[in-house]
């Protein structure tokens, strides 16, 4: 018997190696666009993306941004349609880009993931 998230953990990879293209590179699906990227779970309850994403939420602002990208794909189509409800609700809210944090954010990334000399 496996737990819940190792269930849906392996549902993600089994998803993810199912999508084919003719050509490589059509579809590809942003497994980063999650809360926590790498560091956290492939798949997630609706309240831990609620907590994460909404304004008061620990992601950064280029993390909602990324959220125009997100797309119901499968699945049940209610929850499809929330969690797209919510994505309008975080990401279109009339407030300014705060450029700010997205430089900070970038600035991070490249000491971080850019070795020296590679920029």
């Amino acid at each position: 018997m496996i737990s819940t998230t190792e269930f849906y953990e392996k549902l993600v990879h089994n998803f993810v190696s199912a999508v084919r293209a003719r050509r490589e590179g059509i579809f590809q699906i942003d497994l980063q666009l999650r809360p926590y990227g790498n560091a956290g779970s492939l798949s997630v309850s609706l309240d831990a993306f609620r907590r994460y994403f909404s304004p008061g939420g620990p992601a950064w602002a280029y993390e909602r941004q990324a959220l125009v990208r997100l797309r119901h794909v499968a699945g049940d189509k209610a929850l499809g349609q929330q969690v797209t409800r919510l994505r309008d609700e975080y990401v279109y809210t009339g407030a300014g880009f705060d450029v700010t944090a997205m430089r900070a954010m970038r600035e991070r990334q490249v000491r971080h993931l850019v070795k020296g000399g590679h920029l």
